[in-house]
């Protein structure tokens, strides 16, 4: 009995050991993912409940990988675009104020400070919008008439439209999808200001709504990279655009020929 005694004792320490070696290593290593260290794994395991939870772990490690990455991205990549609008506003700013000029010279100086500023308001909107859309995946659905948000947006962005002298060709059918109607006006808006600011000689912008498919197209400069991963500031409004659209499970994506054309388009 003395001996089963000591034996049971030798065995449940053993096995105390083995079983709690993994779990203070998942512990050891939750603390350092906890501190932001995202270059961590954690190991197999040859217990299921263990390894089920290893498996978790890593997948979550990977996902706080990839969004510590974009954050990185968007932080580097807009405050480097933030320089630009203000050196301009700060140029303008100095000649108005050292030289005297004529009023319509004065006029355009004025001009290019309001729109550099309107490209800094972009870029903030833009900014909150990808953060609220990284905490928030609920989505409002409701039966929504797209070309009404289209005519919506056009109406909302009226100014700019007349001040570049842009003509929009726009034909539409009625096309009515169950959406979230304000996120999916945060993506027309978009995809129209990327079509204004990469507009070509002939100032024109085609919008069409043919079937259940929505098409925005410019005759620009066209991209060069068709997946459009760039966080900059143009890229910023694409990316909120293309996290709207997957939300919502609809198909998307983007034609573009060099210094001819580019076109979105978006299947409800």
């Amino acid at each position: 009995m003395i001996i089963s005694i000591f034996i049971a004792i030798f065995i449940s320490i053993r096995l105390s050991k083995k079983l709690s070696k993994p779990i203070i290593s998942i512990n050891e290593k939750s603390k350092e993912l906890g501190k932001g260290n995202f270059d961590i794994k954690f190991d197999e395991n040859e217990y299921l409940e263990l390894q089920e939870l290893s498996n978790t772990l890593n997948e979550t490690t990977n996902k706080l990988k990839e969004k510590d990455k974009l954050q990185k991205e968007i932080i580097s990549n807009v405050s480097h675009d933030l320089k630009t609008p203000l050196t301009i506003i700060k140029g303008y700013s100095e000649v108005i104020r050292d030289i005297k000029s004529s009023k319509e010279n004065r006029n355009i100086k004025l001009n290019n400070i309001i729109n550099e500023v309107d490209n800094l308001n972009l870029m903030i909107n833009n900014l909150l919008e990808t953060s609220k859309l990284e905490v928030d995946n609920y989505l409002k659905l409701e039966k929504t008439d797209i070309s009404k948000v289209v005519d919506k947006v056009i109406n909302r962005l009226d100014k700019i439209i007349k001040d570049k002298n842009i003509v929009i060709n726009y034909s539409s059918n009625k096309l009515i999808s169950n959406v979230d109607k304000d996120k999916i006006e945060q993506v027309i808006y978009n995809l129209l200001i990327n079509a204004i600011n990469h507009v070509g000689k002939d100032n024109t912008i085609i919008i069409n709504i043919n079937d259940n498919i929505l098409e925005i197209t410019d005759h620009g400069k066209g991209i060069e990279d068709t997946t459009h991963n760039s966080k900059t500031s143009n890229g910023l409004g694409l990316y909120i655009v293309k996290t709207i659209l997957e939300k919502h499970n609809l198909e998307y994506g983007v034609e573009s020929k060099k210094n001819i054309f580019t076109k979105f388009w978006i299947k409800f």
